[in-house]
């Protein structure tokens, strides 16, 4: 894969809360991975709502969130794994390309999911169309991550 035209997108509706999500201070001893994570937990959550409803994000004029190649091995293994199990075949590994299109259009999905569940209580409308998370008073919100993990691990269904 050419790492330097692999950029992951994210639509500007959502970037403000991945970008709020990446300042949240961490337990001393944990290490952040920037977008890494919270990207892709959204796309597991929409590749097993699409495995379900058949609901898939429709395309968006990408914002620059990451490249590719800045996943770790296992988090790239996760997104590879999404995409040739969509399309059926490993023919998807020799189209970079294509395969980040499917985990954007996942995470975009994931994110839909997750600002109707665990967010909406924190995510406020910041421009026309543009959310931003505010700060959460309680601080349940990675509490409540944890808990729709929790929850998306008990389901039966695989990825």
């Amino acid at each position: 894969m050419n790492r330097y035209n692999n950029w992951i997108t994210v639509s500007k509706k959502y970037i403000g809360i991945y970008r709020k999500l990446q300042e949240g201070s961490l337990p001393e001893g944990q290490k952040y991975d920037g977008y890494a994570s919270l990207f892709l937990l959204c796309a597991c959550l929409g590749s097993r709502d699409y495995q379900s409803s058949g609901i898939l994000a429709a395309d968006f004029a990408g914002i620059e969130l990451m490249m590719f190649h800045q996943l770790d091995e296992h988090q790239q293994t996760i997104l590879k794994a999404i995409a040739i199990k969509t399309k059926g075949n490993y023919q998807i590994l020799q189209e970079p390309k294509e395969l980040i299109l499917i985990a954007e259009k996942f995470a975009e999905r994931g994110m839909d999911i997750l600002v109707d569940t665990v967010l909406k209580e924190y995510v406020r409308e910041f421009r026309a169309g543009e959310y931003m998370l505010d700060d959460p008073a309680d601080h349940q919100l990675e509490k409540k991550m944890a808990m729709l993990i929790q929850q998306e691990i008990m389901r039966n269904s695989p990825l």
